[in-house]
């Protein structure tokens, strides 16, 4: 009976197919970490993680909270038949297209400035629009893929992932510097992202009728856009910062050999981190279609079984990770970074609380316009650096991942509890 319940679950369709899907991309990104690790060594592997962690900070500026807000409207139109999907998208490809050309034109004017704040010297300001580029390609991949599942397409979402992290091989292997290897990875997302695009506009049903682009701005749906993913921009800027910050802070303070080797330990933990992130988003187009549905209890019971399956997970990877630390960071990296082997197994720690968090960031997101998780993530990050600040070594900043992780877990669990009791009682009494 269960079995044929899972069968006839098109959630657990997706989700068994997303899951599949990210251990493919897990498995592509070892690959690709240890090219890089092996092709640059540890200084100019740290030098390419700023560039590259640097450069997706920026897209999540240039997507203006996109890839959130998207997903949500684009399910709910779908849902409920108002043929509105396809003016929420032709305002959002606008809006990528002028931020995009904006950081173009600043990118050109503040060369130097640019790499003064990124690396703390203007040695690399040629690295400033090959990092612009980079990040252009990746609001671009970000964006489509975040349409894909607002408009349920879960087999182009997945196949789409795989395709483009193997094509971002050519930029590995065809790139002989940090500078070379950050622009193809960019015109490399970009290009694939245009021809993603074409495939979309040249077919025809009621699914990708909303991928129809007219190039004028609707307002109505430019100002829901606007004003339910710009809030969250911060959000997304710092969570991805949690992993910039520290390497900015030991490339001043230490060296690049020392942010190299730091770049190698959370390397680690972001290959695992994608599993649960990409599963989870899986969740804010499902969650805000059953809002319009008025189907809360559903929501609630998957939420539920989805963080079992992530705790365990998580606990797998840890336990796994800390006792086989050296041989990862050999088999990933080289035996260059073995120095990185305790700071690894702090950060480890961190795979349970962050899971928690990318779990149920989603189901937060859909229920409320509120940027509870912006606030949630600012607070977090405020513990986090009166951590760094007062930490005197390299092993003490790894420990402020784990407090502000721990953290960042316990405001997302009380928040859930506190909105689905919140919105469950307004089901009732409607």
């Amino acid at each position: 009976m269960l079995i044929n319940r899972l069968k006839s679950s098109s959630f657990m369709k997706d989700t068994l197919l997303t899951f599949i899907t990210q251990l493919i991309v897990m498995f592509l990104g070892f690959i690709v970490n240890k090219i890089l690790a092996v092709k640059f060594g540890v200084a100019d592997f740290g030098v390419f993680n700023i560039a590259k962690r640097g450069g997706t900070v920026i897209s999540f500026i240039l997507l203006m909270g996109l890839g959130i807000s998207i997903p949500r409207y684009l399910s709910m139109s779908f849902v409920q038949n108002k043929n509105t999907g396809a003016k929420y998208f032709s305002n959002a490809v606008l809006i990528i297209f002028f931020n995009s050309l904006l950081a173009f034109l600043l990118g050109l004017l503040f060369e130097k400035r640019f790499s003064i704040i990124l690396f703390g010297t203007n040695n690399y300001s040629n690295l400033t629009i090959p990092i612009i580029i980079f990040a252009i390609g990746i609001t671009m991949n970000t964006f489509i893929y975040a349409a894909f599942r607002g408009s349920g397409l879960y087999v182009l979402f997945s196949i789409s992932q795989i395709v483009g992290q193997s094509l971002v091989m050519f930029s590995i292997f065809m790139g002989s510097s940090v500078k070379s290897v950050i622009f193809l990875w960019g015109i490399i997302s970009i290009l694939f992202t245009l021809a993603l695009a074409l495939i979309v506009v040249l077919k025809r049903n009621s699914q990708y009728d909303m991928f129809e682009v007219s190039f004028k701005f609707y307002y109505h749906e430019l100002k829901e856009l606007i004003i339910y993913g710009a809030p969250r921009i911060v959000g997304e800027i710092i969570q991805f910062s949690y992993y910039l910050i520290p390497l900015i802070i030991i490339n001043n303070k230490y060296s690049a050999h020392q942010t190299g080797i730091f770049s190698a330990s959370t390397g680690i933990l972001q290959m695992f981190l994608p599993f649960f992130s990409y599963l989870g988003l899986i969740l804010l187009p499902y969650v805000s279609a059953s809002i319009a549905n008025k189907n809360f209890a559903n929501v609630d019971r998957r939420i539920s079984q989805l963080i079992f399956i992530y705790l365990c997970f998580a606990f797998g990877a840890i336990i796994f990770g800390y006792l086989f630390t050296d041989f990862l960071l050999k088999l990933l990296y080289s035996s260059e970074f073995l120095n990185s082997e305790n700071v690894v197994r702090i950060l480890l720690f961190t795979l349970a609380p962050r899971s928690i968090f990318l779990l149920l960031r989603n189901p937060i997101d859909a229920i409320s316009k509120i940027p509870y998780n912006t606030l949630l993530l600012v607070i977090s990050l405020i513990i986090q650096l009166t951590c760094m600040i007062n930490a005197t070594t390299i092993t003490l900043i790894a420990w402020s991942f784990v407090i502000s992780d721990l953290c960042l877990a316990i405001g997302s669990v009380i928040l859930w509890f506190l909105l689905k009791r919140k919105y469950r009682g307004n089901y009732e009494e409607s």
